[in-house]
């Protein structure tokens, strides 16, 4: 099984960051990383995703000054390992 990288740009998402993992934890394929890259967010994504990841070391979190969905995405893009993102 080829290893599969998902990139999961994040901005002000602490919404929805426990929700994301859990539906990802649910996958069946299981040979996947998932990267959250934060785009410079200003309420508390970071800290609950480095929360809600802590247990699972296919998860990888990444925090960046805010530049916009492209820039978040090529830094999730530049630190997978995976044959297909």
């Amino acid at each position: 099984m080829e290893l599969v990288s998902i990139v999961i740009p994040v901005f002000n998402g602490e919404k929805y960051i426990s929700d994301c993992v859990k539906y990802i934890k649910k996958q069946t394929y299981q040979n996947w990383e998932a990267i959250f890259v934060n785009d410079g967010s200003s309420d508390q994504t970071s800290e609950v995703c480095s929360q809600c990841i802590q247990d699972d070391s296919r998860f990888r979190l990444y925090n960046k000054a805010n530049g916009g969905t492209s820039s978040t995405r090529n830094v999730g893009i530049e630190n997978a390992t995976g044959k297909y993102i």
